[in-house]
C-alpha cells in the first residue's frame, strides 16, 4: 500500500488562498494526469470545501507536467474556525469511470487570523 505524502495546509481566514501541487512519480518525474480527475477535499470544523479538475475548480494547463492548481476564495476561507484541533485535507486522483482512486497528498489544515475588514 502506498501512503499519501503528508503536507500541512495553512489558511488565513477571509483571504484568497492559492495552492499549486506538483505531482510526481516515485522516481521524481512528473505524474501524467492524462485520463485522471484530480479531487481535493478540505474539512475544517464547520466547513467542507471540494475542488475538482473535472468541474473547473482546479486547473491543469498540461496533464504531462503533473501540476494542478486551485484557489480558495475569501468566502470559502472565512467560515473556518480557529481551533486547537486542526482539520484535514486530501488530494486524490481518479479515473473518469471511477474504477481507480488513489490519495496522493493529505494532512492537517490550520486556520488562523481573520480580523480583516472585508465586509
Amino acid at each position: 500500500m502506498t501512503k499519501p505524502v503528508i503536507v500541512k495546509l495553512n489558511f488565513w481566514r477571509g483571504n484568497s488562498e492559492p495552492f499549486e501541487f506538483r505531482l510526481e512519480n516515485a522516481d521524481g518525474t512528473p505524474f501524467d494526469l492524462t485520463g485522471y480527475d484530480v479531487r481535493m477535499r478540505v474539512t475544517h470544523d464547520n466547513a467542507t470545501l471540494r475542488k475538482k479538475l473535472s468541474d473547473g475548480s482546479m486547473l491543469c494547463a498540461d496533464p504531462l507536467t503533473g501540476i494542478v492548481s486551485t484557489e480558495f476564495s475569501p468566502a470559502e476561507t472565512r467560515p473556518m474556525i480557529m481551533s486547537r484541533k486542526p482539520g484535514d485535507w486530501e488530494l486524490e486522483i481518479a479515473t473518469d469511470d471511477g474504477a481507480y482512486q488513489r490519495t496522493l497528498l493529505a494532512g492537517p489544515v490550520v486556520a488562523e487570523g481573520g480580523n480583516n475588514d472585508d465586509y
